[in-house]
């Protein structure tokens, strides 16, 4: 989920647009990383501890170079609250709108009446997400864990498998998941992966959309185009 959010947020801003990637999960030095695969086409595995070098780490300074000459900005609090995000929204649309936010990830998403159960915050965040993509000129993007049941399950992911799937189910505009068949071995190699719309108010609901990603690369291609 995390490469899919930021080859959109990356995309966008290279276009242009002024992106704000909520990240919730992963470090800035994880993220950098990962950017790094993506901008400058370096192998992920080059970062693992025994193999990181100076002239390695001086490429990850080149990155921070170039994220600065683009409308990109991430905010790396693991303690990032729906509030938060509502207010940096609301502010940046007096001073300088948004044009996409992506939140990697809902359930992370923390509120801060911290009396309500997790179902309940997880509902409350996504309607709350909803609500500051109608309210403003900026397009959310919520990236979403499975849940238990959906790591078991041996088929095709469901919206139901989604953690806290009935209310992201109901809030979103489109759902799009994504699956790699265990089973298939093409799949251990980044290819025959599928983006599985299954809501979209916009479009046909259920349309299967096979990609490719270079695991190595970080980086997701429409897979017509190879």
């Amino acid at each position: 989920k995390t490469i899919v959010g930021l080859n959109i947020a990356l995309q966008n801003a290279l276009n242009g647009r002024r992106v704000k990637f909520y990240c919730t999960d992963m470090t800035r030095t994880e993220i950098m990383q990962r950017i790094a695969a993506i901008i400058l086409g370096i192998n992920i595995n080059a970062f693992l501890p025994h193999k990181i070098t100076d002239a390695l780490m001086g490429k990850l300074v080149e990155v921070e170079k170039r994220l600065a000459e683009i409308p990109l900005v991430f905010d790396f609090s693991t303690d990032t609250t729906i509030e938060d995000i509502e207010h940096d929204v609301l502010m940046s649309e007096y001073l300088n709108p948004y044009d996409l936010i992506v939140v990697d990830y809902i359930q992370n998403v923390k509120m801060k009446d911290e009396k309500i159960d997790r179902w309940q915050r997880i509902a409350a965040v996504t309607n709350r997400l909803r609500d500051i993509a109608k309210a403003n000129t900026t397009r959310v993007l919520g990236l979403a864990q499975i849940n238990r049941d959906g790591k078991k399950f041996k088929g095709a992911p469901e919206v139901y498998h989604l953690e806290g799937g009935a209310s992201l189910e109901q809030t979103a505009s489109q759902i799009i998941l994504l699956w790699k068949d265990p089973e298939d071995a093409m799949c251990q190699e980044g290819k025959n992966i599928m983006m599985l719309i299954r809501k979209n108010r916009l479009g046909s609901p259920r349309v299967d959309i096979r990609v490719l990603c270079d695991y190595s690369k970080m980086t997701i291609y429409d897979s017509t185009s190879f």
